[in-house]
């Protein structure tokens, strides 16, 4: 009889096993297979479990409220990327060394060239009268303070010289830190 008895209690606690752990894995597969891009309703099978049922559920509205974080990081990026090109203020952004990644119409005439094809050069060829270690800690301390200011001689493409006052800030993310970079001509108050 006792070993009846535990025969049965193991059938039993089998099954219930399953009928927990089928969910459970249908949930984990779920998860393992998220992309972020699809954001689709999790599948499980129907469970009278509730904390199954909660999991997918509580599953569901974190990747709603991604897809809503993600639509809205899409237009900030669109807003930023429209007020940068149409700033009348020359922008260049950096990379982590120094290169530019990009730059804005209006620094076309500091750059020499369309803005388009001095993506890759590092600014340090455009600043003169410091050395490049010295602009490279300058506008490293950006890091720090959330902004550093530059004053500087700015090399134009006919060879003359700009006072320039280079207004940095911190841009990017932990993946791809950099720089905004502000170029604000100081030459007539100078003279």
């Amino acid at each position: 009889a006792l070993g009846l008895t535990l025969a049965l209690a193991l059938v039993v606690g089998l099954g219930l096993v399953a009928r927990l752990v089928e969910p459970l894995r249908a949930l984990a597969d779920g998860v393992r297979a998220f992309d972020a891009d699809r954001l689709p309703k999790l599948e499980v099978p129907a469970s009278g479990i509730t904390e199954v049922r909660e999991l997918s559920e509580a599953f569901d509205d974190m990747t709603r409220r991604l897809a809503e974080q993600r639509r809205f990081l899409a237009a900030s990026e669109h807003r930023f990327r429209e007020l940068f090109a149409a700033s009348p203020t020359p922008l260049l952004e950096l990379d982590d060394r120094l290169g530019i990644r990009g730059a804005n119409s209006a620094a076309a005439s500091f750059l020499g060239c369309d803005p388009d094809q001095a993506g890759g050069r590092s600014v340090a060829r455009y600043v003169t009268g410091i050395t490049e270690d010295e602009l490279a800690s300058a506008l490293a301390s950006a890091y720090l303070a959330d902004e550093a200011v530059v004053e500087a001689r700015w090399l134009l493409a006919d060879g003359e010289a700009a006072e320039v006052e280079l207004h940095v800030r911190p841009a990017g993310d932990d993946r791809s830190p950099g720089l905004l970079m502000a170029i604000h001509d100081l030459t007539d108050r100078v003279r």
